[in-house]
């Protein structure tokens, strides 16, 4: 189907009625990216633009510099994929581009930021601004490390926008009003060209999209449709979601939940059956989904920390009265306490998996537990803010040593 007939297609079968609102229907949305979806697609575009940004090397870059003259690309810095680097940035409250394109306008060296952006409406112009780029440059030492021999003080040219060329940038260009309006300009942004499988088939579960695809048999296909197999590939994350939802334990440790692609296939096929399209498929299993969260919800309550907020921050005041700003904070003490509280109570009670038919001898032995472990909880936390306390004002001291006790 041709680009332009896709975003006019409409469909009972979709939420809103055709591909754009489906993209942007707010319940899925939610319930995809708590399955990952929009950080996945994210991080395939970065992948993606990296490996076009690196064909510029040699060549012209896909927008003008300064002067409204191409830039001759010869290196390419991507900054992204520098866990280090960002943090140290984020810590000077920084902001960091995805890429620094360095090159030449009529043979001078200029650096240029480059951001990839796969929502176009998400691009704000001061993400790679000369401003950006000058204040980088000036508080992280390591940035300027990673440029090539030359472009140590080159002049700095406006950024760049890497974003799809595909029929949802073209719409949100438009004018048309997403989940926000596009605030950037035209000539601030470069088109990639983005094939829909090449894009979607490396994503992580993407070899669901098929069988949910074929619920609603659309004449666009995702394989071809860019727009489509993002939809679908939302569908995708969504069911990983309420797959989570549905088999987290109710009670455990705090493990991340590995995803088990192939019983969620499982589950996805014996949804179909009774499902009139894709989009419904979802819901209803999230709707099974929500009565298992209850009852998580019901658990979390009664296995909920004996101390309150307020009296722990008044038990860190009345510990560190005499320590001035050598006190933690409430959330340092609150998260390892709870560390502690949540292994003595499992110790006693074991994990506690879904589904559990009869919830409320369990709620008991929980109640029952956390009543035991009351005063023990009071003495640990004083332990807790005694040895931080400690830490801390021991970090304070020139040349001193951290202990090497730990509170946990």
């Amino acid at each position: 189907m041709h680009p332009r007939n896709e975003l006019a297609f409409t469909s009972t079968l979709l939420p809103g009625g055709n591909l754009v609102a489906a993209l942007m229907d707010r319940a899925l949305m939610r319930l995809s990216d708590r399955g990952g979806a929009s950080g996945l697609i994210g991080d395939r575009w970065a992948e993606m633009c990296a490996q076009q940004l690196h064909a510029w090397v040699g060549g012209c870059s896909g927008q003008e510099g300064q002067n409204g003259s191409a830039i001759h690309v010869e290196h390419v810095v991507r900054l992204d994929d520098l866990p280090h680097l960002v943090l140290h940035a984020s810590r000077k409250k920084l902001q960091s581009p995805d890429f620094l394109i360095l090159g030449r306008i009529h043979g001078e060296p200029v650096i240029q930021a480059a951001d990839a952006k796969f929502s176009v409406e998400t691009a704000r112009s001061r993400q790679v601004s000369t401003q950006v780029l000058a204040d980088l440059f000036a508080n992280l030492p390591e940035v300027n490390a990673l440029l090539a021999d030359g472009w140590q003080g080159a002049e700095l040219a406006p950024g760049v926008f890497l974003c799809p060329d595909y029929p949802l940038t073209a719409y949100m260009l438009g004018g048309q009003r997403g989940l926000r309006r596009v605030t950037v300009r035209s000539n601030e942004i470069a088109l990639l060209p983005v094939v829909a499988e090449t894009f979607t088939a490396p994503l992580p579960a993407a070899d669901l999209i098929d069988p949910l695809y074929e619920l609603d048999r659309l004449p666009i296909d995702p394989r071809s449709s860019l727009l489509a197999g993002l939809y679908y590939f939302r569908l995708v994350r969504a069911c990983v979601t309420c797959w989570i939802d549905e088999t987290r334990p109710l009670l455990g440790y705090a493990d991340r939940t590995n995803v088990d692609i192939d019983r969620v296939r499982d589950e996805l096929v014996g949804w179909r059956s009774g499902a009139r399209s894709a989009f419904g498929l979802v819901m209803a299993w999230q709707r099974r989904a929500d009565c298992v969260q209850e009852d998580r919800d019901r658990v979390e309550h009664a296995a909920a920390l004996p101390i309150a907020g307020k009296d722990l921050r008044a038990l860190i005041g009345t510990l560190c009265a005499d320590l001035g700003e050598a006190a933690p904070s409430a959330n340092q003490v609150r998260r390892k306490l709870g560390a502690w509280y949540r292994a003595q109570l499992l110790d006693v009670v074991g994990p506690v998996n879904p589904p559990v038919a009869d919830l409320e001898p369990v709620l008991h032995a929980i109640r029952a537990t956390a009543a035991t472990l009351r005063q023990a909880t009071q003495d640990e936390a004083v332990r807790i803010i005694t040895t931080l306390s400690d830490e801390r004002r021991l970090l304070l001291e020139p040349g001193a040593t951290m202990p090497l006790t730990s509170a946990t």
